[in-house]
């Protein structure tokens, strides 16, 4: 079959598939263009002829239905059409294959490949198979047919390796997306670089043909020493000495910092020196008989300011870019999402809201489980002058202004991490909060009182640890968490039960994921699925994976408090009810009594 294709009849038909394919790209971005199509081609292409061989005429692929398949598999791209274009591929090309079955003399669509190629570009994208898998709705067809196989392959392998760098970095600029952006960072979840991490890594691992696989070692070699580059080149900026000397300012006039007065440079002095932009602030002036500031310094404060924040970080393993933990184990990679801290499910479209009162439920709560001490208050001098006229000069006076702002404050020991997610909310805590105890107090008071405090809250899950979401992260996180557990009892043997919950994941299976988390669980402590007595609650969101081990979980009611409260508020107005049917039914019987007695006073 590879020694004849294609035919005088096969040539007109791929011709005209690709002057189709050409018009339509030329409407996408960079990352979608008629140039990555012809890759796709020319690979599955390749795989379909390396997988051909060996095997009998009526198993090989066909090429024709792998290179029309490859030339349309993005002119229905959902990203660029509309639902209702890309509803039925089959519907929307039929025209096409109709023309050019009357111009080639080959009818495609009446020996049947027309439905088949039309099958394959609708299946063929990352995210239709993910829906697939979720829905389990994969069948023998999507697991047998090669010429799906080697499209899929060849979409994917131009999506990883240089050209998968370049497109990913194209399609994030065409979106307005940010290529990178520190940890924390609101816009991290949808960078570039994260997307490497939620799709690009996990290619090599999907691929269905031999050949692709083999192609693909070297292209996702490639990706990692990518972002190991990136990662030292972020951690090398952060290192830079400050004192560096950089190049002339594009956007600012230098000569403005020469026409200050002495006032004015010293004013300006004194407000850069309480920037603690430097250990010394006299480093900030490199004067020559004056009081003129180096504009080169003033360039390098921002920068400065930066490094001194990363710095306060602390340094056993919690830097920036460390790859591994002072005890040697490795760490896997970056998240947003960070515990300990809270799960929160709410009303639809109510996050930041639901953020803002779980902010004051939590602090309230927090003030009476875990009293923070006040901090002392400065001493701060009257001065005597200030009341008689102002003789205090302008440079004493900022400084003074600038202590009171550097004052000691009240330490935030809740904060929101973006989610990007509707209806799911992760609160952070720092210690000496328990997010376990939080809850459980929290929930228990709801119980007694019928009461949230909350308008929006649904469901509260705590989080004692975060890790990322694969299995020797979570397997180590789980295992110090358990033992942690069991060490209040340590010779009582419990029962448990494993609580997995995943949502936005697709890359861990329940079915493998739960024997791995079970055997953190020390010999001696049994399964119970119907009344443990402890609970493994194991969240997997995205990339991070958070944990917790709680007792009373069905007593509690899954901490479910909107629910709790409503039916608290039931049962409550139920009895107020029946009572005040009882009371009704009384003042009725008395009624009645009298009217009685009325009536036979009259009679008589």
């Amino acid at each position: 079959m590879a020694s004849t294709y294609p035919t005088k009849e096969e040539a007109l038909v791929v011709a005209a598939a690709e002057e189709l394919m050409v018009k339509t790209m030329a409407r996408y971005d960079p990352s979608h263009d008629a140039f990555h199509v012809q890759r796709v081609r020319r690979n599955a292409l390749h795989l379909a002829r390396a997988v051909s061989m060996g095997l009998s005429e009526d198993k090989r692929p066909d090429l024709l239905t792998v290179e029309l398949a490859a030339l349309l598999h993005d002119v229905l791209d959902k990203k660029y059409v509309s639902a209702e274009e890309a509803a039925d591929p089959y519907a929307f090309f039929l025209p096409f294959f109709e023309k050019t079955a009357s111009e080639s003399g080959l009818d495609l669509v009446k020996d049947g490949r027309a439905r088949l190629i039309t099958r394959i570009v609708e299946n063929v994208s990352w995210s239709t198979e993910k829906k697939l898998i979720a829905a389990g709705k994969i069948d023998d067809w999507y697991r047998n047919c090669v010429e799906l196989h080697c499209v899929q392959d060849a979409d994917r392998l131009d999506a990883i390796g240089a050209f998968g760098i370049l497109r990913c970095a194209a399609y994030s600029a065409a979106t307005n997306h940010a290529l990178h952006t520190p940890e924390g960072d609101p816009a991290h979840e949808s960078s570039a670089i994260q997307h490497f991490h939620d799709k690009l890594l996990h290619i090599k691992d999907r691929l269905k043909t031999e050949p692709g696989k083999r192609l693909a070692d070297k292209r996702h070699k490639l990706m990692l020493d990518f972002l190991q580059a990136v990662e030292d080149e972020t951690q090398r900026f952060i290192d830079l000495h400050w004192h560096t000397q950089h190049t002339e300012l594009p956007y600012q006039d230098r000569n403005y910092y020469e026409r200050l007065s002495d006032g004015e440079s010293r004013m300006l002095k004194t407000i850069m020196s309480t920037l603690s932009c430097t250990t010394n602030s006299s480093e900030l002036w490199r004067c020559e008989g004056n009081n003129n500031i180096d504009t080169n310094i003033i360039s390098e404060i921002p920068a400065k300011c930066q490094e001194n924040k990363r710095a306060k970080v602390d340094d056993e393993g919690q830097r920036a870019g460390r790859r591994f933990r002072p005890d040697g184990t490795p760490i896997w990679g970056q998240r947003q999402i960070d515990g300990p801290g809270v799960w929160v499910t709410c009303v639809k479209g109510k996050e930041r809201q639901t953020v803002g009162e779980l902010y004051d439920l939590f602090e309230s709560l927090a003030n009476e489980l875990w009293p923070q001490e006040s901090a002392p208050s400065a001493n701060v001098e009257e001065n005597s002058d200030e009341e008689d006229g102002g003789a205090e000069d302008l440079e004493k006076q900022i400084a003074k202004e600038v202590e009171s702002m550097k004052r000691p404050r009240k330490e935030t020991r809740f904060a929101n991490c973006q989610t990007n997610t509707p209806c799911v909310v992760f609160i952070s805590c720092k210690p000496p909060v328990d997010p376990v105890k939080l809850v459980t107090t929290h929930v228990e008071n709801v119980m007694r009182t019928g009461v949230t405090h909350t308008r929006f809250t649904q469901r509260l899950t705590p989080v004692a640890g975060t890790s990322v979401a694969n299995v020797p992260e979570i397997q180590a996180l789980c295992g110090r968490l358990v033992r942690e557990a069991l060490a209040a009892e340590p010779d009582k043997k419990f029962t448990y039960k494993i609580e997995l919950r995943m949502r936005n994941h697709n890359t861990l299976k329940r079915d493998t994921l739960i024997p791995e988390i079970a055997k953190c669980v020390p010999e001696g402590h049994t399964v119970s699925l119907d009344n443990p007595e402890l609970f493994i609650l194991v969240e997997v969101f995205k990339s991070v994976c958070g944990i917790s081990v709680v007792k009373d979980y069905y007593k509690l009611h899954k901490f479910n408090v909107m629910e709790i409260a409503n039916a608290k508020n039931l049962s409550e107005e139920g009895a107020d009810s029946r009572v005040q049917a009882e009371k009704n039914k009384v003042a009725t019987a008395e009624k009645s009594n009298v009217s009685s007695a009325a009536g036979s006073e009259e009679k008589s």
